[in-house]
């Protein structure tokens, strides 16, 4: 989505990482196919001739965004570390 080409998914069935994935690409507006059926030729042609990719703006770069995971992922080590998770 960042280099603004275009998606279409089909997630295997009976793989919940592929389902949770093209369920969340789907609500950024990519176009996700259920199954290879008989639609499946109409669907493909109209996304590759008529489905307009969006536009994602990462606001934040990587650096930032590691360094702020890496932060939290500390804090929550510290937590763990002084018992104040529940085991």
């Amino acid at each position: 989505m960042y280099l603004q080409k275009k998606i279409l998914v089909l997630p295997v069935k009976g793989q919940y990482e592929q389902q949770c994935n093209a369920a969340a690409l789907e609500k950024l507006g990519v176009k996700t196919l259920s199954a290879l059926d008989s639609s499946f030729s109409n669907n493909f042609n109209n996304w590759l001739y008529n489905n307009l990719q969006k536009t994602v703006l990462y606001t934040k770069s990587t650096e930032t965004i590691v360094d702020k995971m890496m932060g939290v992922a500390g804090q929550l080590t510290e937590m763990y570390y002084y018992g104040e998770f529940a085991t």
